[in-house]
């Protein structure tokens, strides 16, 4: 698999540009290309905070930390961080960055939920929408901060520019796939594809305007937010979609500062890990617009099938708090 290491144009810099305007060309980046590199957008004295944050969580967590160590020696991710820190909910209050974010969206963006990592992922290439598919679709955008430098050695980002646009038409793949594993209730899997398909074309070219969903037939068993076997044979087509049409995967090296931000169909993961035993701290922030659903596995493979709305809460607690959707608190998620 060739990969390139990206030198792209950096719009972040210049004393005397006009916001409007960079912000505009990150956003056509993120729609072209389907990610956007801002340069030394984090200030070093913030993600120094951020940082002692973690190590204070961590230190006060002793017990539960200790239970997600994995064979490595460092941490699993910690989901929602930004919850129990202020600074690390800060970044996200990054002018240079709202102002691509909210003009991408075209209204004020919050943060859905966040990650935060003590190394590389060493992720398979995929497509986060499956596990993000907002109500009208792609009201997502993937925000990752360096807290200090990504390099080939401990582990960047890899990606695969232009794989986004290849997701506007992939409908009946999805259903495809959905309809190997959740056959209807008393149907052949032929009818129930052409019925199905015939369905999709009727509200499909509406999904992203449409205030519900039509209704649809019952699956043979309910289809959950997350759907392993779904999700594997769904990234493994889109990989082999974008390789088969010329698609290069692309190494970004990032500084501690940067911030990357990607498209909800780019198709991305983390590189291998050349030096073990280094660390690789960053943060992934998912956005989407302040009060947008946020659905799974069942609505992305069926949009076609019933589904019950999620309002999403955000919390009010200080002004700019609203940008966040509220949680109960962080905790870890096995990586292992």
């Amino acid at each position: 698999m060739f990969v390139l290491v990206d030198k792209e144009q950096d719009y972040s810099q210049g004393k005397h540009a006009d916001p409007e305007t960079v912000a505009a060309k990150h956003i056509s980046r993120i729609v072209n290309d389907g990610y956007t590199l801002i340069r030394g957008a984090v200030p070093q004295d913030d993600i120094d905070r951020v940082m002692d944050d973690y190590l204070s969580w961590t230190e006060k967590n002793k017990a539960l930390t200790a239970q997600f160590k994995k064979s490595s020696g460092f941490n699993s991710r910690l989901v929602n961080f930004h919850s129990v820190s202020n600074h690390a909910f800060n970044l996200f209050q990054n002018q240079k960055l709202l102002a691509v974010t909210d003009g991408f969206f075209n209204q004020e963006s919050a943060v859905y939920t966040s990650l935060f990592f003590q190394e590389g992922t060493e992720q398979n290439i995929h497509r986060d929408a499956p596990y993000f598919c907002t109500f009208p679709e792609q009201k997502f955008l993937g925000v990752w901060f360096a807290l200090e430098d990504a390099t080939s050695l401990n582990g960047a980002l890899n990606v695969l520019p232009g794989g986004q646009l290849l997701a506007l038409n992939e409908y009946a793949k999805r259903h495809e796939i959905l309809s190997k594993h959740y056959p209807l209730d008393g149907q052949s899997s032929r009818n129930l594809f052409v019925g199905s398909l015939n369905r999709l074309k009727s509200f499909v070219q509406q999904l992203r305007k449409v205030e519900r969903l039509p209704e649809g037939a019952g699956w043979s068993r309910q289809i959950g937010f997350v759907e392993p076997t779904l999700w594997d044979d769904y990234q493994a087509w889109v990989l082999e979609d974008c390789l088969s049409k010329g698609l290069k995967v692309r190494h970004i090296e990032a500084k501690k500062g940067d911030i990357i931000i990607w498209h909800p169909m780019l198709p991305h993961g983390g590189s291998k890990i050349v030096q073990k035993g280094n660390t690789r701290y960053s943060m992934v922030m998912h956005v989407t617009p302040v009060g947008t659903q946020v659905h799974g596995s069942y609505l992305f493979f069926a949009p076609h099938s019933p589904f019950t709305p999620r309002p999403m809460a955000y919390t009010q607690s200080t002004e700019l708090m609203h940008r966040s959707m509220f949680t109960s608190g962080c905790s870890f998620m096995k990586d292992e």
